[in-house]
């Protein structure tokens, strides 16, 4: 199974030297990016997370206390949304770096958009990015998937789409659908076994397989390292100054200016915003989620927006690339309402108003974007009005997060897609809306597909380990058995008791009390005659 989850080799020498450092005893920086999986969604327990499992495996085979962890996975984003605040997110001295889209990228991973498509493209210069950070870290690609989601037959993944970008770069790419389809079709590993009842994301023993995927490919990795020591060690530092490849889509360059301001830095930048407040919702010290909150219909604020590096300089080629503006803000299924975006001063841009209502019972963040802004000429800033519409609704809450700026082919959420919540609540209805079975359900691949598709639902539980699935499946079974071996007890108990009164009177008391310890109904010795 590891090894058939091993999707492409790809060109080893950085995967060959961020080993070596860890062998050396190296401390590392690892970072993961991502969407709702990686961030952790699915998992009772951060601990569960198949990113926490592997870094806890480093920590363990390799032990230095100044390894460390960031998880920078983002639910419900694209890898063009990360790739425009990607060198923000991932510090310049990151040793390793895995990333995992496919599950938000398939939503435009169609073969008619293979050619040539933004998301493409952003996953692109994402890629380019990770590979020219300052110490040319090991970057390596990890294929989630879901049967349910992503297709109950093998050729309807779409990693087949997102796999050419990982290839023209060498990256070695490892594919859950590759190590488990077989599996789950033939019912070895029933569905609901990985993955939760949303359809969308593994529980805890999905997420350990998948940790046993990545944690194998670099366990073969370290032994090469370990057997070709001396071979590998001048590889690894021609793959460090090597120069990437002209990039696979036309003028895809990485370097378009591009600038997001979280948090506090996103704070400096507010006016006007009374009847606002500055408030944690984080669940968790080291989790905080700073932001502007409004419960007002008519509440707004002014953002101003550095444009410093996004105008023309002299001397300088212009970069005539569109520029888009937006304000990261939280979705919800309650309370959340609506917001308005508006260009005040500084730039020009079409207004915008986007449903902050969320379809999906998750609360989450997204930038909701300004496109083809217009720069005034000398302007080094851009004013923008964001406002809380009013809509007559109860519910109103309006959370903005941060700012971001760029002239990267923009591509937001994929819960921005449709026009609005409602419609694309519509739209997920009418596609859960169960369809007439086919005279081939009957048939061996349509036991397959049921498998695959999760069969009957599956009511939700707790995410359980591997242990507890197995005990749970086994309970099924043993409390019948436990059963029918008491009344068995019971009956013999009750024909020996039977027997012994139809006995004649009973005058030799050792007799009587070797019956009665027979039985258990007495802890007097029994005396021999």
């Amino acid at each position: 199974m590891l090894a058939q989850g091993l999707s492409n080799i790809g060109d080893s020498r950085r995967m060959e030297r961020f080993l070596q450092k860890l062998l050396n005893g190296d401390a590392v920086t690892m970072v993961a990016l991502g969407g709702s999986i990686t961030a952790g969604q699915g998992v009772t327990m951060a601990r569960d997370n198949y990113v926490e499992r592997l870094y806890r495996w480093v920590q363990a085979t390799f032990p230095n206390d100044q390894h460390r962890l960031l998880n920078k996975g983002l639910p419900g984003t694209t890898s063009a949304y990360v790739s425009p605040c990607a060198l923000q997110i991932v510090p310049p001295d990151a040793d390793f770096v895995l990333l995992e889209f496919t599950f938000n990228d398939a939503e435009r991973a169609s073969p008619v958009q293979a050619a040539d498509d933004p998301t493409r493209r952003g996953f692109e210069r994402l890629i380019r990015k990770m590979l020219n950070l300052q110490k040319r870290p090991a970057v390596a690609y990890f294929h989630v998937w879901t049967p349910r989601r992503l297709g109950t037959h093998f050729y309807e993944s779409p990693e087949n789409v997102i796999e050419m970008v990982p290839e023209y770069y060498g990256l070695p790419s490892i594919s859950m659908r590759n190590a488990l389809y077989h599996m789950v079709a033939n019912l070895t590993v029933p569905a609901e076994w990985l993955w939760r009842s949303d359809i969308n994301h593994a529980n805890c023993v999905g997420h350990r397989y998948m940790a046993d995927l990545i944690i194998g490919y670099l366990q073969n990795v370290a032994l090469h390292v370990i057997d070709h020591m001396r071979v590998t060690e001048l590889l690894h530092e021609e793959a460090v100054h090597e120069a990437l490849h002209m990039p696979m889509f036309d003028d895809n360059w990485e370097n378009h200016a591009s600038r997001c301001q979280m948090d506090f830095e996103f704070k400096s930048l507010v006016s006007e915003d009374k009847g606002w407040q500055w408030v944690n919702e984080g669940k968790s010290p080291d989790r905080p989620k700073w932001g502007l909150v409004s419960e007002t219909e008519g509440d707004s604020l002014a953002v101003q927006v550095p444009m410093d590096g996004f105008g023309t300089r002299e001397g300088e080629e212009a970069d005539d690339s569109p520029l888009t503006l937006a304000v990261s803000c939280l979705m919800s299924y309650e309370r959340t309402g609506a917001v308005k975006l508006e260009c005040e001063e500084g730039c020009t841009c079409k207004p915008r108003e986007y449903s902050l209502r969320h379809w999906n019972h998750v609360s989450l963040v997204y930038w909701k974007p300004l496109l083809n802004v217009k720069l005034w000429d000398g302007t080094n800033a851009c004013v923008v009005r964001v406002t809380n519409p009013e809509r007559n609704s109860t519910e109103r809450k309006l959370k903005v997060t941060g700012v971001l700026a760029t002239r990267e082919t923009f591509m937001v959420s994929i819960y921005d897609y449709n026009k609005d919540a409602e419609e694309a609540e519509r739209a997920e209805e009418e596609a859960a809306a169960p369809t007439e079975m086919s005279p081939a359900a009957s048939s061996a691949s349509a036991a397959i597909k049921r498998n695959l598709s999760g069969g009957v639902t599956v009511t939700s539980r707790p995410c359980q380990s591997a242990a507890s699935q197995i005990q749970r499946a086994a309970m099924q079974w043993a409390l019948p058995a436990w059963g029918l071996v008491a009344a068995l007890l019971l009956a013999l108990v009750w024909d020996r008791r039977r027997h012994l009164h139809a006995l004649p009177q009973l005058g030799d008391i050792s007799l009587a009390r070797s019956w009665r310890g027979s039985l258990g109904g007495s802890k007097m010795p029994v005396l021999r005659q």
